[in-house]
Order: C-alpha cells, then sequence, then structure tokens
C-alpha cells in the first residue's frame, strides 16, 4: 500500500515582465524582459495544479519548463521530485530531492516527503532516518503527520514496538489524526484487541468518514464482540458505498 501523497501546494502566480522604452534618434522601442523566477514561480504552480488534478504529462511539461527558467528555484525541485515520483521515474526524483533539500535544507516538508518515498521503494532504514527527523523537528507544523508516516514505515518492516510508539507520538500531538488511530486499529486487530480496536475506530469516526479499510475492521472488531446488528450494519455501510471492496454477497 502506497502511502506517498502530494504534501506541497503553491498559490498561483501571474508571469510579470518589464517593459522598457528608450529613445534611439528619436525611435522609441519597446523591450520586454521576462522575470524568468517568476515564469518559474507560474509554471511551478501549475505543475502542480495539474499534479493533483491527475494530468502527469501536463504537470511535468511545465515543471520542466520552471526549471528551464530557474533551475535553483528550490519549490520547483521539490514539485519535479514529487511529480517524477507519481510518474515512477526513480533516477529523476531521487535527483530532485537531493537537489530540493541542497538547496533549503530547512524545508522539512520536503525531507519528509523524500522520507516516504523511499519506504516506498523499500529503503526503509534511511525513509525513518529522514522521517523522524522532520517529525523531531519543533518547527514542523505537520510532526503528527511525520510521526504517523514514520510508524507506517515501521509497522512495513515488522517492527510493530517502534511502529505503535511512532503512532502513540502522533496522536499525543493531534489526538484526532485519522491514519494514525486506523492504523492503531489495525495493530489491535492484529493483537486480537477487539475492544481497542472499536475504541479506535470509533475516535477516527468522530473526525473522518470511514474508508473501505476501517469498516473491514469494524466488521470484524463487532463480530469477534458479539455484535452482530453492528457488524450487519458495518457490512452494509461498506456495501453501499465501497462495493468493489465489499466481496460477493
Amino acid at each position: 500500500m502506497k502511502f506517498f501523497a502530494l504534501a506541497i501546494a503553491f498559490a498561483a502566480l501571474l508571469l510579470s515582465a518589464c517593459v522598457s522604452e528608450e529613445t534611439r534618434t528619436g525611435l522609441a522601442i519597446s523591450r520586454t524582459e521576462p522575470d524568468l523566477l517568476e515564469a518559474a514561480k507560474a509554471n511551478t504552480s501549475l505543475a502542480m495544479e495539474y499534479a493533483v488534478q491527475g494530468k502527469s504529462d501536463l504537470a511535468l511539461e511545465k515543471i520542466t519548463r520552471a526549471l528551464a527558467q530557474n533551475d535553483d528555484y528550490q519549490p520547483a525541485q521539490a514539485a519535479a521530485a514529487l511529480i517524477h515520483a507519481r510518474r515512477g521515474d526513480d533516477a529523476e526524483a531521487v535527483a530532485h530531492f537531493r537537489r530540493a533539500i541542497s538547496l533549503n535544507p530547512a524545508d522539512i516538508s520536503t525531507r519528509n516527503n523524500y522520507g516516504v518515498y523511499l519506504c516506498d521503494q523499500g529503503k526503509s532504514e534511511q525513509a525513518l532516518e529522514l522521517l523522524i527527523s522532520a517529525a523531531s523537528d519543533h518547527n514542523y507544523t505537520s510532526a503528527a503527520k511525520a510521526w504517523t508516516d514514520a510508524g507506517i514505515c515501521a509497522r512495513r518492516t515488522g517492527d510493530l514496538p517502534n511502529a505503535i510508539e511512532h503512532f502513540r507520538r502522533a496522536l499525543q500531538i493531534e489526538p484526532d489524526q485519522p491514519e494514525a488511530l486506523l492504523q492503531m486499529a489495525a495493530i489491535s486487530a492484529q493483537n486480537k484487541d477487539w475492544l481497542r480496536v472499536r475504541a479506535f475506530l470509533q475516535r477516527r469516526e468522530r473526525v473522518a468518514k470511514p474508508n473501505a479499510e476501517c469498516l473491514k475492521l469494524a466488521i470484524e472488531s463487532e463480530r469477534e464482540l458479539g455484535d452482530a446488528d453492528a457488524a450487519e450494519a458495518y457490512r452494509q455501510k461498506l456495501r453501499r458505498n465501497f462495493p468493489e471492496a465489499s466481496g460477493p454477497g
């Protein structure tokens, strides 16, 4: 299960140009001098909008243009990393992640995104180092998400004690963090602790609509707890909202 997602949003910026006039032998000459940095900002914004819309080719076209206009514009490098990662262009994604971080080591979000990407690539040790570094940075406003990402990565390696610790840290910062609550419910199900499964899922339902995984866990936990009516209610909700995930019957 991939958990890589775009985490950078750029405000739309208009391409600006400077127009100057000179008089030479009585003749007015108009000269346009594009501001390449502003052009790179505008194309980066467009690239991210296209990426969010799933228009991969247009996103790549715009970010390539942005980098041609200003290769040192760090948000363009960060955006290029995300776009190439989504496309599966691994060598290009890594190169742009590294360049973005070298241009601005204080960009914690890109550090976190790179960690998520590396975990998706199976490079868990390097990924966890980046994720924990991002989560531990007091300047990072999305620390709960970073701890959650670290927990997911640790869980993938089978390291449940550290996964649980990371999810607990996420929930200490943000008690209603939906993904951390779901992950704790899933781990509780592994441990056959059905009351805790129910409790974590109920907490999550208060802040986010249940997805297919939530509903499947709820069906299983209610069956194990002996509440057939609740299990059936969740089963009907799964069939209604996620027919492709509900299976036959």
